[in-house]
């Protein structure tokens, strides 16, 4: 068999078995995680204006809308 037509029955085949084993797992119910908690205070905060005007605009172009 060349090498050529191996790859033709491993990759189907790993392809398979990685969607069945991440699909598996998936349904698995035993490895539920909590969800995290979410800190109210941010790390740190990033002073940009342009990036606030951009914001500003888009928030008074809702409220124009609505």
């Amino acid at each position: 068999m060349s090498a050529k037509a191996r790859y033709v029955w491993i990759v189907p085949a790993v392809l398979v078995a990685s969607w069945l084993a991440v699909r598996s797992l998936a349904a698995y119910p035993a490895y539920e995680l909590e969800d995290p908690e979410l800190s109210m205070v941010s790390a740190h905060e990033l002073v940009d204006p342009a990036l606030t005007g951009l914001i500003r605009h888009f928030a008074a172009q809702a409220r124009e809308q609505n």
